[in-house]
C-alpha cells in the first residue's frame, strides 16, 4: 500500500516541525530489569529530546524469543524512535542475555512481567508515564490486553497478529485449515485433528502422556505428523502450554476503552486473517479507538517478498501520531 500524501505531509510535520526538540538521531541503551532472582535484558532506544518522550514496550510471541523477534521488532524500533517515540524490546527469559525459562511461568505470570517492563518504562526521567503503551505479536498480541485490562496506566495498545480465541480454538482450528489443504483422505485428516485433540486433553487432565506419544510415533511412519508436532508435544507438557490453551483474551479486549489498534498479515497462516479478523472485530466492537487492518500479502512476522512490509511502518506510524496529535 503507498503512503498517502496527506500522510506523508502530517508524518514528516510531525517528525520534523511539531516537536522541534525531538531529531532523527536516537542512542541505545542496554538495561537490565530486575524480577524477583530473574533478570531481564533488554534495549532502550531513546530519541534525543529535552522533553519527555511517548513510549512503546514490545511483547513477542509464544515461542522464546530474543529482544529482535526475527528481526520485527528491531525494524519497527528503528522507525518509532526515528519519529520521537521511545521503545523498549527484551529478551524473553531463558534467551539472550535474560535468565530463566519462559515456558516455566503461565500466561499470568508473563502479563505480570508485561507490567513491571510498563513500569520500568514509565519511571524513566526520559518517558512521559502518560503516553506509554503497548505492542504485542501473535500470543503477544494476545496477552497484552490481558495485562492491560489489570492497569489503568496502559496508554494504548497495538497487536501485530494478535487473536481474540482461545489459544486451544485458534491452534485447533489453524491445525484443521492446514489439513484440509493437504491432499489426503478424509479417514487420515480425521486421525490427525484426533491425535491433536488428545493432545489437548493430556495438556487440560496433566497426563497420561504414553498413548499420545505412541499416536505420533505411529503417524510419523506413514509421514501424516508435520516437522514440528515432536517440538509442540514437548512444549506441550510445559506449565506454561496449558495456560496457553486456555487463555481466552475476548474478555479484555472487550473491558478496554483505550485506543487499540489491530494489524493483521493477510497472507499469515499462523494466525489466519479469514480465522481471525472477524472475531476480532468483535472483541472491539464497543471501543471507539479501535481500528482493524490488514497488510496485503504480509506472512506472520509481517514480510512480504522477505522484507517487512513498508504498509506496517505505515499504517503503525499514522495510528500513533493522529492519535497524540489529536
Amino acid at each position: 500500500m503507498t503512503i498517502s500524501l496527506a500522510v506523508l505531509v502530517l508524518i514528516l510535520f510531525f517528525a520534523l516541525c511539531s516537536s522541534p526538540s525531538i531529531s532523527l538521531e536516537q542512542k541505545s541503551e542496554e538495561v537490565n530489569i530486575q524480577r524477583g532472582d530473574v533478570q531481564l535484558a533488554g534495549t532502550l532506544e531513546l530519541p534525543h529530546s529535552q522533553g519527555r518522550v511517548p513510549a512503546l514496550l514490545m511483547v513477542p510471541g509464544s515461542a522464546a524469543f530474543d529482544r529482535s523477534n526475527y528481526g520485527l521488532f528491531d525494524a519497527l524500533a528503528d522507525s518509532l524512535t526515528g519519529l520521537g517515540f521511545a521503545t523498549l524490546r527484551v529478551d524473553d527469559r531463558g534467551t539472550g542475555r535474560s535468565d530463566g525459562k519462559k515456558h516455566d511461568l503461565s500466561a499470568d505470570d508473563l502479563a505480570d512481567d508485561i507490567l513491571a517492563l510498563h513500569s520500568y518504562l514509565r519511571g524513566r526521567p526520559e518517558i512521559d508515564p502518560r503516553r506509554v503503551g503497548l505492542l504485542g505479536h501473535s500470543f503477544g498480541g494476545a496477552l497484552i490486553p490481558v495485562a492491560a485490562s489489570r492497569s489503568s496506566k496502559i496508554a494504548f495498545v497495538i497487536t501485530l497478529a494478535g487473536y481474540a480465541l482461545t489459544g486451544e480454538n485458534l491452534m485447533m482450528e489453524t491445525r484443521r485449515r492446514y489439513e484440509e489443504s493437504r491432499d489426503i483422505d478424509d479417514a487420515q485428516r480425521h486421525r490427525i485433528l484426533a491425535f491433536q485433540e488428545a493432545m489437548f486433553d493430556a495438556v487440560k487432565a496433566g497426563g497420561p502422556w504414553e498413548t499420545v506419544e505412541e499416536e505420533l510415533r505411529n503417524l510419523n511412519r506413514i509421514e501424516l505428523s508435520r516437522p514440528d508436532d515432536e517440538t509442540v508435544l514437548q512444549l506441550a507438557k510445559s506449565p506454561w502450554f496449558k495456560s496457553f490453551l486456555a487463555l481466552d483474551p475476548d474478555p479484555s479486549i472487550r473491558s478496554l476503552r483505550i485506543p487499540f489498534l489491530a494489524i493483521f498479515g493477510g497472507s499469515d497462516v499462523s494466525v489466519s486473517p479469514e480465522l481471525n479478523i472477524e472475531a476480532m472485530r468483535k472483541s472491539l466492537s464497543e471501543n471507539p479507538g479501535s481500528v482493524v487492518h490488514v497488510v496485503p500479502e504480509a506472512n506472520h512476522f509481517f514480510k512480504v517478498s522477505g522484507s517487512i512490509s513498508e504498509d506496517l511502518f505505515a499504517k503503525i506510524t499514522e495510528w500513533l501520531i493522529v492519535g497524540f496529535e489529536k
